[in-house]
Protein backbone atom coordinates (compact mmCIF):
# COMPACT_ATOMS: atom_id res chain seq x y z
CA UNK A 1 0.00 0.00 0.00
CA UNK A 2 2.83 2.70 0.85
CA UNK A 3 4.49 1.59 -2.50
CA UNK A 4 1.89 2.10 -4.63
CA UNK A 5 1.05 5.33 -2.54
CA UNK A 6 5.00 6.55 -3.45
CA UNK A 7 4.07 5.79 -7.22
CA UNK A 8 0.92 7.84 -6.93
CA UNK A 9 2.62 10.77 -6.12
CA UNK A 10 5.36 11.05 -8.32
CA UNK A 11 2.22 10.49 -10.87
CA UNK A 12 0.68 13.61 -10.13
CA UNK A 13 4.40 15.54 -9.71
CA UNK A 14 5.80 14.40 -13.33
CA UNK A 15 8.78 16.79 -13.29
CA UNK A 16 9.87 16.37 -9.60
CA UNK A 17 12.25 13.89 -10.53
CA UNK A 18 13.26 15.93 -13.68
CA UNK A 19 13.92 18.99 -11.24
CA UNK A 20 16.28 16.73 -8.85
CA UNK A 21 18.26 15.66 -11.49
CA UNK A 22 18.65 19.32 -12.77
CA UNK A 23 19.49 20.42 -9.50
CA UNK A 24 22.42 18.39 -9.63
CA UNK A 25 23.81 19.14 -12.68
CA UNK A 26 23.71 22.80 -11.69
CA UNK A 27 25.45 22.26 -8.50
CA UNK A 28 27.97 20.00 -9.44
CA UNK A 29 28.52 19.87 -12.53
CA UNK A 30 27.87 23.14 -14.25
CA UNK A 31 30.59 25.17 -12.18
CA UNK A 32 33.22 23.71 -14.01
CA UNK A 33 31.84 25.07 -17.69
CA UNK A 34 30.31 28.31 -16.59
CA UNK A 35 33.07 30.69 -17.04
CA UNK A 36 33.80 32.98 -14.01
CA UNK A 37 32.34 36.96 -14.10
CA UNK A 38 33.68 39.81 -16.40
CA UNK A 39 36.93 40.85 -14.55
CA UNK A 40 37.17 38.46 -11.69
CA UNK A 41 40.32 37.10 -13.17
CA UNK A 42 41.07 39.08 -16.32
CA UNK A 43 41.92 41.87 -14.34
CA UNK A 44 45.20 39.99 -13.81
CA UNK A 45 45.38 38.09 -17.06
CA UNK A 46 48.48 39.63 -18.90
CA UNK A 47 48.99 37.00 -21.35
CA UNK A 48 52.28 36.11 -20.25
CA UNK A 49 54.40 35.66 -17.22
CA UNK A 50 53.25 38.74 -15.83
CA UNK A 51 49.84 37.67 -14.69
CA UNK A 52 51.89 35.50 -11.95
CA UNK A 53 53.54 38.77 -10.81
CA UNK A 54 51.25 41.65 -11.54
CA UNK A 55 49.59 41.83 -7.99
CA UNK A 56 53.04 41.32 -6.08
CA UNK A 57 54.08 44.38 -8.34
CA UNK A 58 51.34 47.24 -8.18
CA UNK A 59 51.89 46.22 -4.06
CA UNK A 60 54.95 47.22 -4.31
CA UNK A 61 55.71 49.18 -7.23
CA UNK A 62 56.50 52.37 -4.81
CA UNK A 63 59.17 50.60 -2.73
CA UNK A 64 61.18 49.47 -5.43
CA UNK A 65 64.56 50.73 -6.44
CA UNK A 66 65.29 47.39 -8.71
CA UNK A 67 63.61 45.38 -11.41
CA UNK A 68 64.64 43.29 -13.84
CA UNK A 69 63.80 42.57 -16.97
CA UNK A 70 64.48 39.89 -19.83
CA UNK A 71 63.41 36.58 -20.93
CA UNK A 72 63.41 33.11 -19.34
CA UNK A 73 66.86 33.26 -18.63
CA UNK A 74 66.79 36.18 -16.83
CA UNK A 75 63.39 35.36 -14.88
CA UNK A 76 64.73 31.84 -13.95
CA UNK A 77 68.38 33.12 -13.40
CA UNK A 78 68.22 36.06 -11.50
CA UNK A 79 66.99 35.92 -7.67
CA UNK A 80 66.53 39.49 -7.23
CA UNK A 81 66.05 38.67 -3.30
CA UNK A 82 69.95 38.34 -3.73
CA UNK A 83 70.38 42.30 -4.26
CA UNK A 84 71.70 44.95 -1.99
CA UNK A 85 73.61 42.73 0.21
CA UNK A 86 76.89 44.53 -1.12
CA UNK A 87 77.60 47.69 1.39
CA UNK A 88 76.85 50.92 -0.94
CA UNK A 89 76.60 54.47 -0.66
CA UNK A 90 73.00 55.20 0.43
CA UNK A 91 72.67 51.62 1.91
CA UNK A 92 69.37 51.70 3.98
CA UNK A 93 69.79 51.03 7.59
CA UNK A 94 66.59 49.43 8.27
CA UNK A 95 64.66 48.50 5.30
CA UNK A 96 66.48 45.20 4.13
CA UNK A 97 65.97 43.64 0.74
CA UNK A 98 65.44 40.76 2.50
CA UNK A 99 62.63 41.75 4.50
CA UNK A 100 60.88 44.11 2.58
CA UNK A 101 61.62 43.39 -1.10
CA UNK A 102 62.77 46.92 -2.94
CA UNK A 103 64.32 44.33 -5.69
CA UNK A 104 61.56 42.93 -8.41
CA UNK A 105 61.89 40.05 -11.01
CA UNK A 106 59.68 41.61 -13.75
CA UNK A 107 61.30 38.99 -16.92
CA UNK A 108 59.02 36.82 -18.65
CA UNK A 109 60.41 33.89 -20.79
CA UNK A 110 60.05 34.69 -24.63
CA UNK A 111 59.77 38.19 -24.51
CA UNK A 112 61.31 40.75 -27.05
CA UNK A 113 62.31 44.56 -26.81
CA UNK A 114 58.62 45.51 -27.94
CA UNK A 115 57.49 43.60 -24.33
CA UNK A 116 60.10 45.98 -22.77
CA UNK A 117 59.89 48.93 -24.30
CA UNK A 118 55.69 48.67 -22.88
CA UNK A 119 56.91 47.83 -19.47
CA UNK A 120 59.67 51.10 -19.79
CA UNK A 121 57.10 53.27 -21.13
CA UNK A 122 53.73 52.09 -19.14
CA UNK A 123 54.92 51.00 -15.82
CA UNK A 124 58.25 52.12 -14.69
CA UNK A 125 58.07 55.61 -14.84
CA UNK A 126 54.81 55.23 -11.97
CA UNK A 127 58.00 53.72 -10.08
CA UNK A 128 58.96 56.42 -7.80
CA UNK A 129 62.26 54.99 -6.35
CA UNK A 130 63.15 53.22 -8.90
CA UNK A 131 66.92 54.04 -9.43
CA UNK A 132 68.15 50.52 -11.64
CA UNK A 133 66.69 48.59 -14.62
CA UNK A 134 68.81 44.87 -15.34
CA UNK A 135 68.11 44.11 -18.10
CA UNK A 136 69.02 40.20 -19.31
CA UNK A 137 69.78 40.32 -22.75
CA UNK A 138 69.91 37.66 -24.88
CA UNK A 139 71.51 37.71 -27.87
CA UNK A 140 68.36 36.79 -30.22
CA UNK A 141 66.87 40.04 -29.22
CA UNK A 142 68.87 41.78 -31.86
CA UNK A 143 68.76 38.92 -34.46
CA UNK A 144 66.89 39.59 -37.76
CA UNK A 145 64.85 36.22 -38.40
CA UNK A 146 63.92 35.52 -34.66
CA UNK A 147 60.63 36.99 -33.30
CA UNK A 148 58.61 37.07 -30.50
CA UNK A 149 54.32 37.34 -30.20
CA UNK A 150 54.80 38.52 -26.68
CA UNK A 151 54.53 41.88 -27.00
CA UNK A 152 51.21 41.53 -28.63
CA UNK A 153 49.84 39.43 -26.77
CA UNK A 154 50.60 41.87 -23.47
CA UNK A 155 49.25 45.02 -25.35
CA UNK A 156 46.30 42.92 -26.41
CA UNK A 157 45.61 41.59 -22.60
CA UNK A 158 43.02 42.02 -20.20
CA UNK A 159 44.80 42.93 -17.30
CA UNK A 160 47.14 45.65 -19.92
CA UNK A 161 43.93 46.97 -21.29
CA UNK A 162 42.22 47.48 -17.36
CA UNK A 163 45.48 49.43 -16.44
CA UNK A 164 45.32 51.57 -19.73
CA UNK A 165 41.71 52.87 -19.04
CA UNK A 166 42.06 52.85 -14.79
CA UNK A 167 45.67 54.41 -15.12
CA UNK A 168 44.39 58.01 -13.65
CA UNK A 169 43.25 55.59 -10.40
CA UNK A 170 45.88 53.08 -10.62
CA UNK A 171 48.73 55.68 -10.35
CA UNK A 172 47.59 58.36 -8.34
CA UNK A 173 46.29 55.67 -5.07
CA UNK A 174 48.19 56.65 -1.73
CA UNK A 175 51.84 54.75 -1.32
CA UNK A 176 50.86 51.96 1.40
CA UNK A 177 53.29 51.73 4.04
CA UNK A 178 56.43 49.37 3.06
CA UNK A 179 55.56 46.20 2.08
CA UNK A 180 57.29 43.31 4.05
CA UNK A 181 57.73 39.96 2.69
CA UNK A 182 55.21 38.05 5.22
CA UNK A 183 52.64 41.13 3.62
CA UNK A 184 52.90 38.94 0.39
CA UNK A 185 51.75 35.46 1.09
CA UNK A 186 49.39 34.25 -0.66
CA UNK A 187 49.56 36.82 -3.25
CA UNK A 188 51.92 35.64 -5.94
CA UNK A 189 52.15 31.95 -7.64
CA UNK A 190 53.54 29.81 -5.41
CA UNK A 191 56.17 29.02 -7.91
CA UNK A 192 57.24 32.60 -7.73
CA UNK A 193 59.27 34.32 -5.13
CA UNK A 194 57.89 37.63 -3.51
CA UNK A 195 61.15 39.24 -5.39
CA UNK A 196 59.37 37.63 -8.34
CA UNK A 197 61.49 35.39 -9.29
CA UNK A 198 60.90 31.85 -10.63
CA UNK A 199 63.29 29.08 -10.10
CA UNK A 200 64.29 26.34 -12.57
CA UNK A 201 65.06 23.51 -10.69
CA UNK A 202 67.34 21.00 -11.30
CA UNK A 203 70.98 20.51 -12.16
CA UNK A 204 73.10 19.71 -15.09
CA UNK A 205 75.30 17.09 -15.53
CA UNK A 206 75.28 15.57 -18.73
CA UNK A 207 78.41 17.16 -20.06
CA UNK A 208 80.81 14.04 -19.67
CA UNK A 209 77.81 11.95 -21.33
CA UNK A 210 78.15 11.62 -25.03
CA UNK A 211 74.96 11.72 -26.35
CA UNK A 212 74.51 14.62 -24.64
CA UNK A 213 77.21 16.43 -26.15
CA UNK A 214 75.86 15.51 -29.99
CA UNK A 215 72.08 16.86 -28.72
CA UNK A 216 73.96 20.21 -27.73
CA UNK A 217 75.66 20.10 -30.69
CA UNK A 218 72.77 19.90 -32.91
CA UNK A 219 70.67 22.39 -31.09
CA UNK A 220 73.64 25.06 -31.59
CA UNK A 221 74.78 23.95 -35.09
CA UNK A 222 73.74 25.66 -38.81
CA UNK A 223 73.29 28.98 -37.09
CA UNK A 224 72.10 32.23 -38.83
CA UNK A 225 72.41 35.57 -37.44
CA UNK A 226 71.82 38.97 -39.18
CA UNK A 227 72.14 42.28 -36.51
CA UNK A 228 68.93 44.46 -36.88
CA UNK A 229 69.32 48.00 -37.31
CA UNK A 230 65.61 48.24 -36.08
CA UNK A 231 66.27 46.68 -32.78
CA UNK A 232 69.17 48.02 -31.87
CA UNK A 233 67.31 51.53 -32.21
CA UNK A 234 64.60 50.26 -30.23
CA UNK A 235 66.88 49.03 -27.77
CA UNK A 236 68.30 52.74 -27.73
CA UNK A 237 64.60 53.98 -26.94
CA UNK A 238 64.55 51.73 -24.08
CA UNK A 239 67.51 53.53 -22.52
CA UNK A 240 66.53 57.22 -23.42
CA UNK A 241 63.19 56.56 -21.48
CA UNK A 242 65.04 55.37 -18.55
CA UNK A 243 67.19 58.45 -18.84
CA UNK A 244 64.38 60.34 -18.90
CA UNK A 245 63.32 58.80 -15.68
CA UNK A 246 67.01 58.93 -14.29
CA UNK A 247 66.73 55.04 -14.03
CA UNK A 248 70.42 53.51 -14.93
CA UNK A 249 70.21 50.26 -17.16
CA UNK A 250 72.64 47.18 -16.87
CA UNK A 251 72.61 45.25 -19.82
CA UNK A 252 74.19 41.69 -19.11
CA UNK A 253 74.09 38.52 -21.27
CA UNK A 254 72.86 35.69 -18.79
CA UNK A 255 75.70 32.92 -18.93
CA UNK A 256 75.00 29.82 -20.76
CA UNK A 257 76.64 26.60 -20.40
CA UNK A 258 80.22 26.45 -21.02
CA UNK A 259 80.23 23.79 -23.42
CA UNK A 260 78.68 26.63 -25.95
CA UNK A 261 82.77 27.42 -26.22
CA UNK A 262 83.35 25.02 -28.55
CA UNK A 263 80.18 24.68 -30.48
CA UNK A 264 79.35 26.02 -33.99
CA UNK A 265 76.88 28.79 -32.50
CA UNK A 266 76.95 30.87 -29.32
CA UNK A 267 73.19 29.51 -28.51
CA UNK A 268 70.54 27.63 -29.29
CA UNK A 269 68.73 30.25 -31.28
CA UNK A 270 70.85 30.52 -34.40
CA UNK A 271 73.23 32.93 -32.97
CA UNK A 272 76.61 32.44 -34.56
CA UNK A 273 79.92 33.34 -32.87
CA UNK A 274 80.99 35.64 -35.16
CA UNK A 275 77.30 37.89 -34.55
CA UNK A 276 77.77 37.11 -31.54
CA UNK A 277 81.07 39.36 -30.87
CA UNK A 278 79.84 41.87 -33.36
CA UNK A 279 76.77 42.33 -31.10
CA UNK A 280 78.95 42.48 -27.73
CA UNK A 281 80.82 45.29 -29.62
CA UNK A 282 78.34 47.17 -30.64
CA UNK A 283 76.00 46.79 -27.17
CA UNK A 284 79.65 48.07 -25.40
CA UNK A 285 80.35 50.64 -27.70
CA UNK A 286 76.52 52.29 -26.61
CA UNK A 287 78.43 53.17 -23.09
CA UNK A 288 80.16 55.59 -24.67
CA UNK A 289 76.81 57.44 -25.96
CA UNK A 290 74.30 57.06 -22.71
CA UNK A 291 75.69 57.72 -19.29
CA UNK A 292 72.67 55.95 -17.86
CA UNK A 293 74.31 52.82 -19.34
CA UNK A 294 76.65 49.60 -18.24
CA UNK A 295 76.75 46.57 -20.16
CA UNK A 296 77.96 42.82 -18.70
CA UNK A 297 78.92 40.04 -20.84
CA UNK A 298 79.24 37.91 -18.21
CA UNK A 299 77.84 34.79 -21.04
CA UNK A 300 81.41 35.50 -23.11
CA UNK A 301 80.37 33.06 -25.25
CA UNK A 302 80.36 30.22 -22.74
CA UNK A 303 83.63 31.10 -21.72
CA UNK A 304 82.49 32.24 -18.25
CA UNK A 305 82.62 30.98 -14.19
CA UNK A 306 79.38 29.30 -14.16
CA UNK A 307 79.78 24.91 -14.18
CA UNK A 308 77.44 22.42 -14.38
CA UNK A 309 76.18 22.71 -10.72
CA UNK A 310 74.46 26.02 -11.60
CA UNK A 311 72.87 24.85 -14.51
CA UNK A 312 69.37 23.55 -15.05
CA UNK A 313 69.95 22.70 -18.42
CA UNK A 314 72.14 24.22 -21.04
CA UNK A 315 70.62 27.13 -21.79
CA UNK A 316 68.60 27.93 -17.87
CA UNK A 317 70.24 28.12 -14.28
CA UNK A 318 69.28 26.66 -11.44
CA UNK A 319 68.60 27.92 -7.91
CA UNK A 320 72.18 27.80 -7.18
CA UNK A 321 73.30 29.55 -10.39
CA UNK A 322 70.42 32.37 -9.78
CA UNK A 323 71.97 32.85 -7.18
CA UNK A 324 75.53 33.14 -8.13
CA UNK A 325 74.52 35.29 -11.23
CA UNK A 326 72.40 37.89 -8.27
CA UNK A 327 75.16 38.67 -6.49
CA UNK A 328 77.57 38.61 -9.59
CA UNK A 329 75.24 41.35 -11.00
CA UNK A 330 74.79 43.00 -7.52
CA UNK A 331 78.43 43.58 -6.40
CA UNK A 332 78.25 45.12 -10.25
CA UNK A 333 75.94 47.33 -9.84
CA UNK A 334 77.26 48.22 -5.80
CA UNK A 335 80.54 49.48 -7.35
CA UNK A 336 79.16 51.87 -9.70
CA UNK A 337 76.41 53.05 -7.17
CA UNK A 338 77.66 56.35 -6.30
CA UNK A 339 79.68 57.21 -9.95
CA UNK A 340 77.95 60.12 -12.14
CA UNK A 341 77.52 57.61 -15.04
CA UNK A 342 79.72 55.05 -16.91
CA UNK A 343 83.37 56.40 -17.34
CA UNK A 344 82.87 56.13 -21.32
CA UNK A 345 80.01 58.36 -21.36
CA UNK A 346 80.96 60.46 -18.67
CA UNK A 347 84.47 61.05 -20.16
CA UNK A 348 83.11 61.37 -23.67
CA UNK A 349 80.54 64.42 -21.96
CA UNK A 350 83.01 66.19 -20.38
CA UNK A 351 85.47 66.77 -23.51
CA UNK A 352 82.44 67.49 -25.72
CA UNK A 353 81.73 70.58 -22.74
CA UNK A 354 85.52 71.70 -23.12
Amino acid sequence: MQILRKRRILGRRPGYAVLLLLTAVWVFVAPAFIPAAAGADDRYDYGCDLSNKMRAFFKLRKQLELVVLGDSRAMQGVDSQFFYTQPDKGARPFYTNEDYPIAFNLAVQSCGLDFNLIMVQDYLPHMPKLKWVLYGISPRLFNRFWGSGIGGRLRSSPGYQYDISHGQRIWSAPAPRMVRVTDLRGITNKNISPWGFMPRRGEFRNTSDRNAQDRMRRAVAGGRFELSEGRVAEFEQIIRKLADQNVRILAFTPPMHYYLALADCADDDGTTNAGYWTLMARLRALEKKYPNYFFYDIHQNGKNEFRDEHFADFDHLNELGAEKLARTLDFFRSQREGMPGNQHATSATTRAAH
